[in-house]
This record gives C-alpha cells, sequence and structure tokens, in this order.
C-alpha cells in the first residue's frame, strides 16, 4: 500500500527475448500496450539490441518477482 515510490504493486511493461539457449538478447520497454486499440494511442518503446542490456533487465525481473506476491 502507499503511493509514489512506497507503494507495493509495480507495473512494467518489459519484453526481453531469449535464444535458443534461454539466453536474453534482446529487450522491449515502454508504455506501449500489445492490444488491437494501441497503434491508435500515444505510446513510447526502446529496442534494445544489447545481451548486456536484456541480461540486466532479466535479473531485475528475477529480482522482483523472488519477492513478489504471487496470484497464480
Amino acid at each position: 500500500r502507499g503511493r509514489g515510490r512506497t507503494k507495493t504493486i509495480c507495473h512494467s511493461k518489459i519484453i526481453v527475448l531469449l535464444d535458443y539457449e534461454k539466453r536474453p538478447y534482446t529487450a522491449i520497454s515502454g508504455s506501449f500496450n500489445i492490444t488491437n486499440s494501441a497503434p491508435s494511442n500515444l505510446e513510447t518503446v526502446t529496442v534494445y539490441k544489447s545481451s548486456v542490456i536484456a541480461n540486466a533487465y532479466m535479473e531485475e525481473f528475477e529480482r522482483v518477482w523472488d519477492i513478489s506476491k504471487k496470484f497464480i
């Protein structure tokens, strides 16, 4: 609970692409919603074609996943 930096719910849109050996090689981040209506909205998207950056996103995802309350 809380507001701003003390809020307990995290909302991020990040896609990490993995190669056949499950190694991160590209990361996609931004406000873009992957829906049919997204192209008609003002959205941002950044594609990082870097295994270093993709790995950093993957590590952050795993860190947050480990401390998150699971709803599934």
